[in-house]
């Protein structure tokens, strides 16, 4: 019984701590990021905005976005689908500019074919942060341990149910090096 209380605690000091780091993060420096251009389609609304491969995009019409935060560039541009919009990029060269660009119409995009005409995306870490009121930290900190506990759980699950539908197969996880 003790040993169980033990086990008990030891977890929910886990999700505690989890919670107090992401709601720290969210609270004093949550990280601003963006995406950098891979490539430039030919062609493309990209191309007519002057933007070039290396270039990083870290706002869409005036909107920031940071790790914790519910929404992405790609999300604000397929969202702006059809419109104009300033885009707050930073040069390979360290230089900063806003472009403008007249997004694809929504009937052309697809999960290949974005708005704005660029891809081999890479997240980008603008070195600025910023922090939220404690109640958007406390609504961010939350979000974080509860994705992060059901991906867990979510993986042990598959774990066990893998087990229980065939004993003799290699558990179904693979890691950096792979695990068999």
């Amino acid at each position: 019984r003790i040993r169980l209380v033990l086990l008990v605690a030891g977890v929910a000091m886990n999700v505690v701590l989890a919670f107090v780091i992401f709601f720290g993060i969210a609270l004093l420096a949550s990280p601003v990021v963006g995406v950098r251009i891979g490539t430039v389609e030919p062609g493309s609304p990209a191309v007519t905005a002057g933007l070039q491969a290396g270039d990083e995009i870290y706002g869409v019409g005036g909107e920031q976005f940071e790790f914790f935060g519910g929404r992405t560039v790609i999300d604000a541009l397929r969202a702006s689908a059809g419109k104009t919009v300033n885009l707050d990029v930073v040069r390979p060269d360290g230089s900063k500019v806003v472009l403008t660009a007249t997004l694809r119409p929504a009937s052309e995009i697809s999960q290949t074919r974005g708005a704005l005409g660029v891809s081999g995306l890479e997240q980008a870490f603008s070195g600025a942060h910023v922090g939220h009121d404690i109640g958007t930290s406390v609504r961010i900190a939350t979000d974080q341990v509860v994705s992060w506990c059901g991906l867990i759980l979510r993986g042990r699950g598959d774990l066990v149910s893998g087990f229980v539908k065939d004993p003799t197969a290699p558990p179904p996880a693979s890691g950096p090096v792979g695990i068999a």
